[in-house]
């Protein structure tokens, strides 16, 4: 398959924390803050990137709550 069929894939889950076949937190979001993470199994799993610069709160996981979202720029 060439490179540029590749860079189109869109991935049903994007894995987030592997450790074991039976611990693994996904990503089935286009982006790490439209929602919630989830175990393999389908539950899901409170996992929320907060991130201060300069004194400003904003999220780059997880829903976010009263802090604004960091965009996604892409997934590697």
């Amino acid at each position: 398959m060439s490179d540029s069929l590749l860079s189109n894939v869109r991935y049903p889950s994007v894995p987030l924390i592997v450790h074991d076949p039976y611990f693994s937190i996904w990503s089935a979001h286009d982006h790490l803050n439209d929602g919630w993470e989830s175990h393999w199994t389908g539950s899901g799993v409170g996992l929320c990137g907060l991130l201060r610069v300069d004194g400003s709160c904003c999220t780059f996981a997880g829903e976010p709550g009263g802090a604004p979202a960091i965009p996604q720029t892409g997934v590697e």
